[in-house]
């Protein structure tokens, strides 16, 4: 498909196919200016929907890139400190337990529409 200037491939089964699923498939864009806006966009409906801070959402990201509290903050330039004390208040603010809740949670909300 194209729109504009941007390109956009769908990947995957045709729609129909498969087992009973009709989950449809997001479309792959083309261009990496693009895609890089489109997921800033998705990240920013999602802090909107949690009501979390952009402080917050960027050690959020850096848990989803697979870093510990201790490389966060290195990648961040932040104190450990103040990295555990963000994802404490995260965590109350959501209401969830564990990291790999806090995770699905903010998953869910980023992909939400």
């Amino acid at each position: 498909m194209t729109f504009g200037n941007a390109t956009t491939r769908r990947s995957g089964p045709p729609l129909g196919a498969g087992r009973g699923s009709r989950a449809l498939e997001a479309p792959q864009i083309a261009s990496p200016r693009l895609a890089a806006n489109f997921e800033a966009a998705r990240w920013d409906r999602a802090t909107t929907a949690l009501g979390v801070s952009l402080k917050e959402l960027e050690v959020i990201r850096a848990l989803f890139r697979g870093d510990s509290e201790k490389e966060a903050a290195v990648r961040l330039a932040l104190p450990q400190r103040t990295v555990h004390a963000r994802l404490e208040r995260v965590h109350a603010r959501l209401g969830v337990r564990t990291r790999t809740e806090l995770l699905v949670t903010v998953l869910a909300a980023v992909l939400a529409d």
